[in-house]
């Protein structure tokens, strides 16, 4: 059975996707240094999120650039205005979160510094 699963990240801007998971989805930082952040969402089971700079060092090789081509899925307890009003105060582009062509859906995609598609969908 699986304990945890902890998605990560790699982004060349650490600054900004830290700050976007934590004010959008509640994540803190449990543990951050200048090339990485370990970000988790308390409750049971803890949702965690690890956001890595491939730039540093330690790091280097492994993955040599970031990557682009993910897309993750959330249930949130947040309806879509208060949604797009968080977006607002981070100074968001109101053209980077737009609802599915379903109109009676209440699902919204929300795109992340990284270029990383999230699918919010609303808790039931």
């Amino acid at each position: 059975m699986l304990a945890s699963f902890c998605p990560v990240i790699s982004t060349s801007r650490l600054g900004a996707s830290r700050d976007f998971y934590a004010s959008l989805f509640g994540f803190k930082v449990t543990h951050e240094t200048e090339w990485h952040a370990d970000l988790v969402r308390p409750g049971l089971p803890p949702q965690e999120l690890t956001l890595v700079d491939p730039s540093h060092p330690a790091v280097r090789g492994v993955r040599p650039s970031p990557m682009r081509t993910v897309r993750m899925t959330l249930e949130a307890d947040v309806e879509e205005g208060e949604l797009r009003r968080s977006l607002t105060r981070l100074g968001w582009d109101e053209r980077l979160a737009f609802r599915f062509s379903d109109p009676e859906s209440n699902d919204l995609i929300v795109v992340d510094p990284n270029g990383v598609r999230i699918h919010v969908v609303a808790s039931a």
